[in-house]
């Protein structure tokens, strides 16, 4: 497993990455509390209509969770089983674009869950992270947020599908164990 660094993204500093930067961010009380505040309005078409403070609670602990099944099945590749990481990840697109790097999500486990996290799956099945999102309106097209990651999944597909010359990005391998 890969994650990925876009050269036009704003990180804490040169070693992050999508995946800590994900984590970073639903993690932090300041940063949630913004993103929830700014989008309120959204929280209230959820059937339980969570305040801002249950809705970082929620995030908080259904990215704990998250984070927690992509590290358990990451261990198991290290033995040369990717099955349960190809259970975690599903195709954004009912209908796959390509063959070979393929775009696809994982969501949090919680039901009616918000987060995902977005990565490009090649055919040998390595995965390049390229993001995560919280996604509060009914399609990721929906909000500038989810859309903005959904252009960051397929721009990366892209460019791995072209080979483009331009590397706009840099990958860093993500190791269980330093």
């Amino acid at each position: 497993m890969y994650s990925v660094r876009f050269a036009e993204e704003t990180y804490d500093d040169e070693d992050e990455h999508e995946l800590n930067k994900a984590y970073r961010l639903w993690q932090s009380d300041e940063w949630l509390f913004d993103f929830f505040r700014n989008n309120r309005a959204a929280l209230s078409f959820f059937m339980d209509k969570p305040d801002v403070i249950e809705a970082i609670n929620r995030t908080k602990d259904d990215s704990k969770d998250l984070f927690t099944r992509l590290i358990q099945a990451m261990a198991k590749t290290d033995g040369g089983d990717a099955t349960d990481l190809d259970t975690l990840f599903t195709t954004v697109h009912e209908t796959p674009r390509s063959v070979d790097f393929v775009e696809t999500k994982i969501k949090g486990s919680r039901f009616k869950s918000w987060l995902r996290l977005f990565a490009v799956r090649s055919s040998s099945g390595v995965y390049f992270i390229t993001g995560g999102a919280i996604k509060l309106e009914r399609t990721l097209q929906d909000h500038p947020a989810t859309q903005r990651e959904l252009d960051k999944v397929r721009a990366a597909a892209r460019h791995f599908r072209k080979e483009d010359p331009d590397k706009f990005f840099e990958l860093y391998e993500f190791h269980l164990h330093p």
